[in-house]
């Protein structure tokens, strides 16, 4: 039986004519894609990058420190981390109470309750936590991801303790002087919040 080489090249040239056709097609349909996006919808397009590359966020200012004559430290803010959950993504509420109570020094129970009467979404456990426990709370984000999480936080420490506290006073959790020095002079100790642009 002999092979017809003449119609094994027709069939060939068709599939390769055919290849060629869609090869072009796809190219076209890409170049008028990009006509539209980079002719037609260019203010479009421009805006939307204006409105992502220009978006600031917001620095907290660093609170003041307050020291003595000769410079020793009497208030100063340290790094802390602050502990929240999502009440209602919570898996196992009673374990998460345990393990957090068990880390932050708290009483479970009341962690649990807490997260139990919770109307909110989003509930702080602790706001101040030392920054040195963050690698137990992350151990508990590997167990609960979507139910807890931290956040960077400040707490402000008195390093010298008891000594003058009545003079220096205190600030409350959002770091506003409440009482004495820190109250006294609020303006100065606060600063002020920048931008990042």
């Amino acid at each position: 039986m002999a092979i017809d080489d003449a119609g094994v090249w027709r069939e060939s040239g068709r599939r390769t004519r055919f290849l060629r056709v869609g090869f072009l097609a796809v190219m076209a349909l890409i170049a008028v894609r990009l006509v539209i996006i980079q002719g037609l919808q260019h203010d479009h397009y421009l805006q939307r990058y204006e409105e992502v590359a220009r978006q600031s966020i917001e620095l907290h200012a660093r609170r003041g420190t307050v020291t003595d004559r000769v410079g020793r430290e009497l208030a100063v803010d340290r790094p802390a981390i602050a502990v929240y959950v999502h009440p209602d993504r919570l898996q196992d509420v009673r374990g998460t109470s345990e393990r957090l109570g068990a880390i932050l020094g708290m009483d479970p129970e009341e962690i649990r309750q807490r997260i139990l009467d919770c109307p909110d979404p989003f509930m702080y456990v602790d706001r101040q936590v030392d920054a040195s426990l963050k690698p137990q709370i992350i151990e508990v984000t590997r167990l609960e991801p979507k139910g807890v999480g931290t956040e960077p936080a400040t707490r402000r420490v008195y390093p010298k303790g008891a000594l003058a506290a009545d003079l220096l006073g205190f600030t409350g959790i959002e770091h506003t002087g409440l009482a004495g020095l820190e109250a006294t002079f609020e303006p100065r100790l606060h600063g002020k919040a920048g931008l990042a642009v």
